[in-house]
């Protein structure tokens, strides 16, 4: 899974996207699989950049 195929399967979250990717993001650490963290790490940075940029002021 890339980090764009998570965000569009994330997107049945809604509001709640950010939240679902930090708590995976934390379940993986703690059970050893820290690629996995880094990965959910770098889809929450996405979508806080995907927000970032609908908010900018045209």
């Amino acid at each position: 899974m890339t980090v764009h195929q998570a965000l569009a399967a994330l997107s049945i979250y809604g509001d709640l996207a950010g939240s679902e990717t930090l708590t995976r993001a934390l379940i993986a650490e703690r059970t050893g699989s820290l690629d996995q963290a880094a990965f959910w790490i770098d889809v929450y940075q996405e979508l806080c950049q995907k927000r970032a940029d609908s908010e900018e002021p045209e």
